[in-house]
């Protein structure tokens, strides 16, 4: 009876296991972003954690990651990440006899476009009341979208490092 060839195997399986090599390459890669985005929020108060989801379909894999945790921390990062339309008023509504008092300067610990641990995220300068204010809005830092942009080019490299690992 003749023996199968290790050469045949890989043949009748390419198909799982390139497909699975694919998914451990981009589950890897996802835990590296999950990591770098961790990164960015590691000094902040209202910190959100981040959780990747995928999807594996006939003609592709798709890997999405966002933020998880409290829903302030969450919107707090959506508002960092993609930015906010601006010029807008805080607060919409003032109460009478209310006002808003904060301080004049701000030190931002992230700036466009995906730079993080840059300030102090302190406040500064002369205190100030204000019944309302004009927010100028907040320019998007794009972090998952840039660090997925910059793991592109090695990610074919990781693939080709992850199939030889299948196929050993």
């Amino acid at each position: 009876m003749p023996r199968r060839s290790y050469a045949g195997n890989i043949i009748r399986n390419y198909k799982p296991i390139i497909q699975q090599a694919c998914i451990d390459t981009l589950h890897n890669a996802s835990t590296d972003i999950q990591g770098n985005l961790r990164d960015v929020v590691r000094n902040w108060k209202n910190k959100p954690d981040f959780k990747d989801n995928m999807l594996i379909l006939k003609k592709r894999i798709e890997v999405t990651i966002k933020p998880t945790g409290k829903k302030k921390a969450v919107k707090i990062f959506g508002y960092i990440d993609q930015g906010t339309k601006g010029p807008y008023l805080i607060p919409k509504f003032p109460r009478p006899g209310r006002l808003l008092k904060f301080q004049a300067g701000y030190s931002a610990m992230t700036q466009p476009v995906a730079r993080y641990n840059v300030g102090s995220g302190q406040s500064f300068g002369n205190w100030v009341s204000k019944k309302q204010v004009r927010h100028p809005g907040i320019k998007k830092r794009d972090f998952i979208k840039t660090f997925w942009r910059d793991l592109a080019p090695p990610l074919h490299i990781r693939l080709q490092i992850e199939l030889n690992r299948q196929l050993a």
